[in-house]
């Protein structure tokens, strides 16, 4: 993750080896600081070689859908396990999603265009409300997982398990931390395990650049 003033000044590119696309090296020389250069500036030879700024493929607005679940159901989400769309519980409008108690459930969706972990700065929003409903349970609260999947086929996965002192209280995740750079993101899952004393809940999930 960078700040907004670095990605005002950045120009990254996807990739600066030029081989990887064959691009021919032939008459290329380096200069200390600047890259390779020849009648043209390394920039203009990567523009050349059709190479775009990750910075000028930032797509702007919310791109999960539905992430509210104000649809009343799980429109644009694939869901496994067991997972019900319910108005008990609600971080914001009328609805959430959860699993039951000693149940697992996961909604997933894929972007409709990936974004580059470089458009995420410290003014976007990348996460989502969580809340255990802890009535009773000698085994702790309800545990959630998000795993990130990017394009090029690697993932971030990671866990986190509401304490007492935060039962029965929405909880914000942010997941920004935990974004790996060079990457672009395809994918979102978050899994919900409830156990015999919990009913976990997920609301608001967004991803803003």
């Amino acid at each position: 993750m960078i700040t907004e003033s670095v990605r005002e000044k950045l120009i990254c590119f996807e990739k600066l080896n030029f081989k990887l696309r064959g691009f021919n090296m032939s008459g290329y020389k380096p200069i200390a600081g600047k890259g390779f250069r020849k009648s043209v500036t390394w920039k203009e030879s990567l523009a050349r070689a059709g190479y775009a700024p990750l910075i000028s493929r930032c797509p702007t607005g919310e791109q999960i859908t539905n992430g509210g679940f104000e649809t009343g159901d799980t429109t644009d989400w694939t869901v496994t396990g067991t997972i019900e769309v319910v108005t008990y519980k609600a971080h914001s409008g009328s609805y959430s999603a959860r699993t039951l108690r000693n149940k697992t459930g996961t909604v997933a969706q894929t972007l409709s265009t990936s974004v580059p972990t470089v458009c995420i700065v410290d003014t976007s929003t990348f996460g989502l409300y969580i809340l255990s409903d802890w009535s009773w349970s000698p085994e702790g609260g309800g545990i959630f997982t998000a795993k990130i999947n990017y394009t090029d086929g690697t993932s971030t996965t990671v866990t986190r398990e509401i304490t007492e002192a935060e039962e029965n209280a929405w909880q914000y995740w942010d997941l920004k931390p935990y974004l790996e750079a060079d990457k672009e993101i395809e994918s979102i899952k978050i899994t919900l395990e409830g156990n015999v004393g919990t009913l976990p809940y997920v609301d608001d999930i967004s991803l803003i650049p």
